[in-house]
């Protein structure tokens, strides 16, 4: 319908790299990691001059996981820890059951995530996330470091190292 004589599809990794133009005229290794917000696409491509001197690109291999290990994944684990922690210091509120509330911490567990990027310590602040008893508005203040972020994500970081392991292995069985 749209024209197309041919159409190829590829894993969505191969094609930013293409799209990004690593310069494919020289040989090159690369291995390319999308770690999107629900997936984990990863490939190993090799470039170099093919024939008549054109740009080569061969997808040696592809690997991934198509969910549980996103970045929402790791969000989500964060906010749970963060309205658990909440929990201990208000027992009688609790923001994982209301939508709103819990939304803001989720949304606070991502900024979180990504500041422990480039640092290895933050402090989560949400303003009136809740309200007490007599109806005066609660915020929640809460340190985040890497060491418990890796903690509270332990399951998803296990699952990612063992399939950039497999991935790897991959790769060494068509070298």
């Amino acid at each position: 319908r749209a024209g197309l004589t041919k159409v190829i599809l590829m894993h969505e990794p191969t094609a930013a790299a293409l799209a990004y133009g690593f310069g494919f005229s020289k040989p090159q290794r690369i291995v390319v990691v999308d770690h999107g917000a629900g997936t984990v696409d990863l490939s190993y491509i090799q470039a170099g001059k093919g024939r008549q001197g054109h740009a080569l690109v061969e997808v040696k291999v592809t690997d991934g996981r198509k969910s549980g290990l996103g970045g929402m994944v790791f969000d989500l684990l964060t906010a749970n820890y963060l309205a658990a922690r909440w929990r201990t210091k208000h027992p009688d509120s609790d923001v994982s059951g209301k939508k709103v509330a819990f939304a803001r911490v989720l949304e606070q567990a991502e900024a979180a995530k990504i500041k422990l990027s480039g640092k290895s310590e933050t402090h989560i602040r949400i303003p009136n996330i809740a309200k007490d008893q007599n109806g005066v508005s609660l915020s929640m203040g809460e340190p985040l470091n890497d060491r418990t972020f890796n903690e509270s994500v332990v399951d998803p970081r296990v699952s990612l190292a063992s399939l950039c392991r497999r991935f790897v292995e991959k790769i060494e069985a068509k070298d």
